[in-house]
């Protein structure tokens, strides 16, 4: 799948759950997506399986996390859509570590194990 087929996909669910979604353009190496909810950030970096985070992606990825915000890289629907809805639950919130390449094989291995805020 393309790169551009899961951002849509993912995006499209998160804004029909009523999260916010706003496409960034801040410049090299920002994540491709912010989504807002609840008072809570999340920026997302959608890459297909095979993708791979540019050395400018992965330096303003560690600045943002390292400034305390989430960011993660989606790699298929599937897991774009258990981010969100995790995002997305009163309860709990993506965990401020970052998990290079994320799939729903990932999520499933860790058994959904993330803090509460």
């Amino acid at each position: 799948m393309r790169e551009r087929d899961i951002q849509a996909r993912t995006v499209g669910y998160a804004r029909a759950k009523g999260a916010l979604a706003r496409k960034l353009d801040f410049g090299m190496g920002w994540p491709d997506f912010l989504f807002l909810h609840a008072g809570r950030v999340l920026f997302v970096e959608f890459k297909t399986p095979e993708g791979r985070l540019s050395a400018m992606q992965q330096h303003v990825h560690a600045q943002l996390r390292n400034s305390g915000f989430v960011v993660h890289t989606v790699r298929d629907v599937e897991a774009g859509i258990l981010l969100i809805d995790t995002f997305l639950s009163p309860h709990q919130a993506p965990s401020g570590v970052y998990c290079a390449g994320i799939t729903k094989t990932a999520l499933d291995h860790l058994g959904h194990q993330i803090p509460k805020l």
